[in-house]
């Protein structure tokens, strides 16, 4: 869906040429012209001022704008977050909107509202696994008013080798918590020598799916924080941090829904 419409705004920007190639690589063009490639996922809030100053890029050596780093979609949790943009093509957002209200996500619905309810209350504390901070800029100084606390190095939090006690760990430290589960893997995966979960684990686990985890130590670790007495805990990529928090706190009330 946001292919197609990558496709028909960058043909609105006057763009020379555009289509929808699965596995495109960068290479030189052999008509002579200067290549844009976007994968698909990439620019989910663009808007039309957008695509032409990415067309205007492509006519010319200078780097395209910094905004094009700033969301991007790689699992099914980004598109719910982003979702709570008004940016968002509709098709995606009530896409998104059907998701969420399945039944089976009613864990993640509880940690969404939960995480964002914790992170707007200046009297909780938030705790934050994960290797990198974000950009400021993209936390706006409204976003998040709870105390945070960043931890890159998980051991601190809890214990690794015993997934299935997250929740009781982080319960008596914090009032809602946020993990990378990717760096959990990549520590834990590096010392082992494991294969990492496929791609289905890692999507099941960043939707609290713990029943269709087959990893068993993600699948512990996924079932932890999933469960309904535990504290708020979101699972996810550095997508989740980057810009995820952001949109949990000021999606909807920042961008109301256009007429």
């Amino acid at each position: 869906m946001l292919a197609e419409v990558h496709r028909r705004r960058f043909i609105a920007a006057h763009a020379q040429d555009v289509q929808i190639v699965a596995g495109a690589k960068s290479a030189p063009d052999p008509a002579g012209r200067r290549l844009v490639i976007v994968e698909s996922g990439s620019l989910p809030l663009a808007m039309a001022s957008h695509y032409a100053e990415l067309v205007d890029a492509g006519r010319s050596p200078r780097r395209p704008p910094d905004w094009t780093d700033e969301v991007r979609l790689d699992s099914p949790q980004d598109l719910l977050l982003a979702a709570r943009d008004w940016r968002l093509p509709e098709r995606l957002r009530r896409l998104a909107a059907e998701t969420l209200e399945a039944p089976d996500l009613a864990a993640l619905r509880r940690a969404l509202v939960g995480v964002a309810e914790v992170a707007g209350d200046r009297r909780k504390e938030l705790l934050i696994v994960g290797r990198d901070q974000p950009p400021e800029s993209l936390w706006q100084t409204d976003a998040v008013r709870a105390l945070v606390r960043w931890e890159p190095d998980p051991r601190q939090s809890f214990d690794p080798n015993h997934p299935e006690f997250l929740d009781r760990a982080l319960g008596v430290q914090v009032d809602a918590a946020i993990l990378d589960t990717r760096q959990l893997l990549a520590i834990r995966l590096r010392r082992r020598r494991d294969a990492w979960p496929s791609l289905e684990d890692r999507f099941a686990s960043d939707l609290l799916l713990a029943d269709e985890v087959g990893d068993p130590w993600l699948h512990a670790l996924t079932a932890a924080a999933a469960t309904r007495d535990a504290i708020p805990i979101l699972l996810g990529g550095p997508s989740l941090i980057a810009w995820g928090v952001r949109l949990l706190r000021t999606g909807r009330r920042r961008n109301p829904p256009r007429a």
